[in-house]
């Protein structure tokens, strides 16, 4: 839900942030992204002590956390105003919630790098003569898909927009359990 999709943006113009600012984090977003194409292969360089500077395993966890630490201020920040202990307005909210979900996409995309390294460079085995990597890819395409419709399906069950935390709360849970798991 933490990420510029249909779900936050509807939440984003709901307390009233302006289309021109939403437009330009999706403009930013692919900016912080790039960042962290360029950040990626620094990571993983070759030293002249070692073979890599961080392993590929180092720089998914590392690049999970990180997308934790940003997102974590955006549910501290809900919950505060959800209790009443913060008075923030709602365009501030919103300004903070688009100001964490677009710089966190650059641990989105080194994590996604990453990840991406591994599968090339670990799944190589063959069943029957046959390589594995494309049903692997498959079913990994197949389990995106299946927690894509999930986010739909809790964003049916919890369509008010009073209930938006709820959405955010389960999404900085999961980025949690990932990285603990």
């Amino acid at each position: 839900v933490l990420s510029p999709g249909s779900l936050l943006i509807a939440f984003l113009k709901w307390i009233g942030v302006m289309d021109g600012l939403l437009g330009m984090s999706v403009g930013m977003g692919a900016i912080f992204g790039m960042l962290g194409t360029y950040l990626f292969p620094l990571m993983h360089r070759r030293t002249a002590t070692r073979e890599h500077f961080m392993s590929l395993e180092q720089i998914g966890m590392l690049s999970v956390w990180m997308w934790f630490a940003f997102i974590a201020p955006i549910a501290i920040c809900i919950l505060l105003r959800e209790d009443h202990w913060l008075t923030l307005p709602s365009m501030a909210t919103g300004h903070l919630i688009l100001f964490f979900v677009v710089t966190g996409r650059t641990w989105l995309w080194v994590f996604d790098l990453a990840e991406n390294q591994l599968v090339v460079e670990r799944v190589t085995e063959r069943i029957d003569g046959k390589e594995i990597i494309g049903q692997f890819m498959g079913v990994q395409r197949a389990l995106t898909n299946l927690f894509t419709v999930v986010i739909y399906m809790l964003g049916l069950i919890f369509h008010r927009p009073n209930q938006f935390y709820i959405l955010c709360y389960a999404s900085v849970f999961f980025v949690l359990l990932s990285a603990i798991g």
